[in-house]
């Protein structure tokens, strides 16, 4: 196990080197998103939102809460490196891009209070997008909003919940990765249907990139957790975390929540090997 935790270790550590390493200086550029609520009478009680975005020198994904103003307005400034794909929550989820120096306007209909459609993405058009948005940012929407029923639905998290529980360690990175590459097919015939561009491809597919890492970094301590057996008493193959090795990880030019997810777990796996080794060694 002390070589599998040198490997991931020197991984680890050459992939936050390379996230902070640039041909040209990481300079970040103001971006602004403002944006009025339609019938907020109707709602008044909800005079704020929320968004979510990866920021890549904090390694978080911060929640900001928005004050909307008693006319309807909001605003909010942030700075950014890169592009990144964010989140903003307004009884429901709602994707969006936003690159630096953008300067976005959003139409949000407080209506969207009365929606009881099933899902946790928003549908319809309770938000409409304005100001220096790429035509990509709508397919991505686009994408998201159908992808909630038909890729992240519960049932799917409820096959891989199970597959964390039942299978072995080799027989999980394979079901993960076979998901993988059906998510990434969907990508592709949903971005040739709708002839999306550059930005839509690397966006979601860096998305579910860094997701199927997520999922293949948590099963050495959600196994175990699944069936009541101490983590401690658990030893993967070192094969297993070959999958390190296979993904372009030093990759700065957009960010994902998954991406931090990612290195989270990476942290929490050598966290938790040098406490181990550090008691085998008190002991």
């Amino acid at each position: 196990m002390r070589h599998i935790h040198l490997i991931i270790l020197y991984i680890f550590t050459f992939f936050l080197f390379q996230s902070c390493k640039s041909e040209k200086p990481l300079n970040p550029t103001k971006t602004i998103i403002t944006g009025f609520v339609l019938n907020l009478d109707k709602h008044e009680n909800k005079n704020w939102l929320e968004f979510l975005h990866p920021d890549l020198f904090s390694q978080e994904a911060p929640f900001e809460q928005i004050k909307i103003d008693s006319l309807g307005y909001f605003k909010y400034e942030i700075e950014i490196v890169s592009p990144a794909l964010c989140w903003g929550i307004y009884n429901k989820w709602f994707p969006f891009v936003i690159s630096p120096g953008d300067s976005l306007f959003l139409t949000i209909d407080a209506k969207i209070w009365d929606d009881n459609t099933s899902g946790s993405v928003v549908k319809g058009k309770f938000i409409e997008f304005s100001g220096t948005v790429q035509d990509d940012y709508y397919k991505i929407i686009k994408f998201e909003e159908w992808a909630s029923d038909s890729v992240y639905n519960r049932n799917n998290s409820r096959l891989k919940n199970e597959a964390t529980k039942i299978k072995s360690a080799e027989e999980f990175g394979k079901f993960i990765q076979i998901i993988e590459k059906e998510t990434l097919r969907k990508i592709e015939r949903f971005g040739q249907d709708h002839d999306a561009g550059t930005l839509f491809y690397e966006i979601l597919n860096s998305e579910i990139n860094y997701r199927t890492l997520d999922d293949l970094m948590r099963y050495w301590w959600v196994n175990p957790l699944e069936n009541e057996v101490k983590m401690e008493n658990v030893v993967l193959n070192e094969n297993y975390f070959t999958f390190l090795k296979e993904y372009e990880m030093e990759n700065k030019d957009f960010f994902v929540v998954n991406r931090l997810d990612f290195i989270k777990e990476l942290q929490f796996f050598l966290q938790f090997q040098n406490q181990k080794e550090r008691k085998t060694f008190i002991d």
